[in-house]
């Protein structure tokens, strides 16, 4: 069915509507669109009369973090002493949680710039 609804979409685009706010029928879709290639026009699209189980909408923020851009994983997370951003271990290469202060690969000098003190 993902294919009569990116009709029915189009239709709605088409036509200055915006799809998400239409109920579309899905039992009526079918047939209406092969009615419509019968007739050689396309109409709008049949829609559903109770709308109000289409209406409530629910949002979830969802934070991204780390290189990757991905959710968070808290139990699988570092944070950077330095930059404070929070990554994920295994994006950083770890396995296991460090001891005591740890730096991201961003934050950390690479090795050849690394100060030795004797």
């Amino acid at each position: 069915d993902c294919g009569l609804f990116a009709i029915a979409f189009a239709y709605e685009l088409a036509n200055g509507n915006d799809p998400s706010d239409v109920s579309f029928d899905q039992g009526k879709m079918r047939q209406h669109l092969v009615q419509c290639l019968e007739k050689g026009r396309l109409e709008a699209f049949p829609r559903q009369l109770n709308t109000a189980r289409f209406n409530k909408r629910q949002t979830y923020d969802i934070g991204l973090f780390c290189y990757c851009s991905m959710p968070e994983c808290w139990d699988d997370m570092l944070q950077c002493d330095l930059c404070e951003e929070w990554l994920h271990m295994a994006c950083e290469g770890l396995k296991t949680a460090p001891k005591g202060e740890w730096l991201c690969s961003v934050c950390r000098p690479p090795k050849s710039k690394r100060v030795r003190y004797c």
